[in-house]
């Protein structure tokens, strides 16, 4: 479970937190990096103020504190001067300097750049040259540059008389040589240390892995207002962390992973298990909760991405209808359509579906294209034997009386069910019939209530 707040408020809420879920079960803190010091926030630092720049994202589990399922990294600038060894085949063991020496094109890198070929100059170099840049990080070069590490006493003789000071090899999962007092040590490939990096622009390069301070997402603020196409004034955020925070504690192999949102806000957690999904990443369901002042926010926005990463869009709502309006049958039916919908989890509009509301309704149908029928149960019961006979191979289940003129207050009569009837059917139905388990496309269901008072 991960949980986003500000330093405010960040504080208490952790003392709550292990309160209820206990402390040993907190996975994590992460910091994470939402904004810079820049604009208004420079004149403030300026002044003396602590700017703040990241907020808490905890973590709690439940009992397994190792949530991390794919790691996380950032790139790093520069280049690492411990990684000052090459193995050259004919030379074996030389400086890296030296290797940068014999090759002269690299070399004059260095010299147009006024710089000595040594390890400092090339932190310097490769942040700003290309050519340099991509030399170091080709696998033929960077799989034989190496930093020398701790001595191995866990080398048995037999292994050890296969050991040189020339030449790296590679023994039980790691690299080692022998050190000049024919002593084995452990050495790191370079070439382990680059790839993609997880960061905006996901850089290729040198990199480490990720702890709890998870930076550069103040880089997301200047597209952060438009993702989704819908305007949120205080709290989105960005999808690339909601992407993150949900790939990392996954390892993409489980079926029907269910990613709960509580404060679904603009609903950016939806549209990062759609994308996650689009990008064979995984295979996740997500659940939605919101309240009434933004639920149009976060549907508009799954309209949005439903046209780029499609998926079953439901969209419920209840209301209170007039019990002296003119036509009640028909008005109560076309809301009983939803409600039907909800609590079996069918799409009515498909052309072997029916709904009845009075036995009339019987003689609009063509019954021969027809697989099911869900009928009022007060007419299902004044059904005649003939008609019985003629629906005999017809599925033909009961709308209980309850989804109708169900108690009024103040002269409007309530369409559906009680509320609290409503919310068990609504909880029911996310958990157990909008999710195909057959399908990546996730269908979404929201409940919005409109109360009208007397």
């Amino acid at each position: 479970m991960f949980i986003s707040i500000d330093n405010k408020e960040g504080y208490q809420l952790k003392l709550l937190l292990d309160e209820i879920f206990g402390y040993k079960n907190m996975a994590a803190d992460l910091h994470v990096e939402t904004s810079a010091v820049a604009g208004p926030r420079r004149f403030a630092a300026m002044n003396g103020s602590v700017v703040k720049t990241t907020e808490f994202v905890f973590a709690y589990s439940n009992g397994n504190t190792q949530i991390i399922k794919r790691p996380l990294y950032d790139s790093v600038l520069g280049y690492d001067t411990h990684y000052s060894k090459f193995d050259d085949t004919d030379k074996g063991i030389i400086n890296l300097s030296d290797k940068i020496n014999s090759e002269l094109k690299i070399k004059n890198e260095f010299l147009n750049a006024h710089l000595k070929v040594d390890m400092p100059s090339l932190n310097k170099l490769i942040q700003v040259n290309s050519t340099v840049k991509n030399w170091i990080y080709s696998e033929d070069i960077s799989k034989r540059i190496f930093r020398i590490g701790d001595k191995l006493n866990s080398v048995n003789s037999e292994d050890l008389s296969t050991l040189s000071s020339h030449h790296v090899k590679r023994l039980n999962n790691k690299y080692v040589i022998l050190n000049k007092n024919n002593n084995p040590v452990s050495i790191f490939r370079y070439y382990d240390r680059i790839g993609t990096a997880d960061d905006y622009f996901n850089s290729y390069g040198e990199r480490t892995l990720r702890g709890n301070l998870w930076k550069g997402f103040s880089s997301d603020g200047g597209n952060l207002s438009s993702e989704g196409g819908v305007k949120f004034k205080n709290g989105k955020k960005p999808k690339r962390l909601i992407k993150q925070l949900i790939e990392t504690c996954t390892s993409g192999k489980e079926t029907n992973v269910n990613v709960l949102d509580f404060f679904a806000g603009s609903g950016t957690t939806a549209e990062s298990v759609m994308e996650l999904n689009n990008e064979n990443k995984g295979n996740y369901r997500f659940i939605l909760a919101n309240n009434d002042e933004v639920i149009d926010t976060t549907y508009q926005r799954m309209v949005n991405i439903n046209k780029e990463v499609p998926m079953n869009l439901k969209y419920f709502k209840t209301d209170f209808i007039d019990k002296n309006t003119d036509d009640l049958e028909t008005k109560l039916l076309s809301n009983i359509k939803a409600l039907v919908e909800l609590k079996h989890g069918v799409d009515l509009n498909r052309s072997d579906i029916a709904i009845v509301n009075k036995r009339d309704d019987l003689n609009k149908l063509d019954l021969s294209k027809i697989s099911t029928i869900y009928m009022r149960s007060q007419t299902h019961k004044m059904l005649n034997r003939e008609l019985l006979k003629e629906l005999v191979d017809i599925d033909i289940i009961d709308i209980p009386e309850t989804f109708f003129c169900n108690g009024n207050e103040g002269g409007r009569t309530m369409i559906g069910i009680e509320l609290k009837d409503f919310q068990e059917l609504a909880v029911t139905r996310l958990r157990n019939i909008f999710f195909n388990p057959n399908s990546k496309k996730t269908t979404i269901f929201h409940r919005l209530l409109e109360v009208v008072k007397p």
